[in-house]
């Protein structure tokens, strides 16, 4: 019980402090609103930073009004202290997962069986868009600082820490919506998060940090049916180099590919310049070998053109296992099994170690003598001797897998 109390003290003091259950003052807010458009409306405040990064702060407290009393952890115990009971109780399934929703007054959480909140939606909104005006006006604060005659910058460390204080706020709600199988509303909150990273008034951001949320928010596009946001998002995070063993290249396939729904092939073009790009670097990746040969089907044409590509690289660098390994795998997809071997055979005599590619000589081995025996058996032979000779050929094959 004590431990219960200490937890509950150090996650919600302004609930415990206030002896009481939390309240959202809506008509208190709106007037510090109201308050705060007179501000920037009024000349002798309007040039002022101090008079913007305030109403960014307000609005900020707007939009979490009731999402700050809600945190990871939180459950059933320490919500009924700070809400009361729960107006309703059912068991949902999202995705895959069980979970257990609670209605409240202010927001519907959704628990596990152990009563932790593992995701929440907030159903009462004091000002719609109230996000959105706090980061115009840490972005206003920003620019009248940066032009101050006199201590330019002197508030840019405050701001950045605003911006940041919003950027962890749309981070997580994207994750939320993610959690709950909203990819829409998660991407919206993604790409809200980006814009903040990428703002002056945010700072200097981690580089690694930027192009892994652009893939995200490409990727949550492309879940929630926006096939043009997510070539957007997944193109930022490919010019930043953010490539992931060359993840993004088949990521952004798919989107061109759900962009072109009549085959458009201006656009599927595009998507297989990117390809060829993808294949270059990662001669060995299947997925991208599968989208290429996709592509050149789609587009009318022969799939055997994406050989000439590998090739010349091998050209220039024979000894490259992954370009070999490459054109195994291509002439795989494309049912030929002699040239598949042939080039696997180049990856193991190259690297006679390499497990992959001793374990692909013997599954192409064992297709090869499969498609032998029934070629075998849909012969009519003229006698056993016949038939004989043309079984050890298969079993030849057989030995060498």
């Amino acid at each position: 019980f004590l431990s219960f109390v200490a937890a509950l003290l150090v996650s919600t003091p302004a609930a415990c402090s206030q002896g009481s259950k939390v309240t959202i003052d809506k008509d208190g807010l709106l007037k510090k609103i109201e308050k705060s458009d007179q501000d920037i409306a009024n000349p002798k405040k309007m040039d002022k930073p101090a008079t913007w990064m305030s109403r960014a702060k307000l609005f900020y407290e707007v939009e979490t009004a009731v999402s700050n009393n809600l945190y990871d952890g939180i459950n059933l115990q320490m919500a009924e202290v700070m809400f009361g009971s729960p107006s309703a109780t059912e068991n949902v399934t999202i995705g895959n997962t069980a979970y257990v929703k609670h209605t409240y007054p202010y927001f519907v959480a959704f628990a596990d069986e152990a009563g932790t909140f593992k995701a929440w939606r907030v159903s009462y909104v004091v000002k719609d868009g109230a996000i959105n005006e706090a980061i115009a006006s840490y972005k206003k604060a920003y620019e009248l600082d940066m032009a101050a005659p006199k201590g330019a910058g002197k508030n840019k460390e405050k701001i950045a820490q605003g911006m940041a204080e919003i950027f962890n706020y749309v981070y997580k709600q994207g994750g939320i919506e993610y959690t709950l199988g909203d990819y829409p509303a998660a991407g919206i909150s993604f790409e809200k998060a980006l814009e903040v990273a990428q703002d002056p008034a945010y700072g200097a951001a981690d580089h690694e940090a930027v192009a892994s949320l652009a893939h995200d928010t490409g990727l949550t596009y492309l879940l929630g049916g926006n096939p043009e946001k997510a070539v957007k998002y997944f193109s930022i995070a490919e010019e930043m180099g953010y490539e992931r063993d060359g993840e993004i290249y088949y990521l952004l396939y798919h989107a061109y590919r759900a962009v072109a729904k009549n085959n458009e092939p201006e656009i599927l073009n595009k998507a297989k310049t990117l390809l060829e790009k993808g294949l270059s670097k990662y001669p060995d990746n299947a997925n991208i070998i599968e989208c290429l040969t996709d592509v050149y089907v789609a587009l009318g044409e022969d799939p055997q053109g994406i050989v000439p590509v590998v090739e010349a690289a091998i050209a220039k660098d024979p000894k490259n296992t992954a370009l070999w390994n490459g054109l195994g795998r291509i002439y795989e997809r494309l049912g030929n099994v002699d040239k598949s071997i042939e080039s696997f055979e180049h990856v193991a005599q190259l690297s006679p170690d390499d497990f992959v590619a001793n374990y692909s000589i013997g599954i192409l081995y064992i297709r090869k003598a499969d498609a032998m025996m029934n070629e075998v058996n849909d012969k009519t032979y003229s006698g056993q001797a016949e038939y004989d000779a043309e079984l050890a050929k298969v079993f030849d094959v057989y030995r060498k897998s």
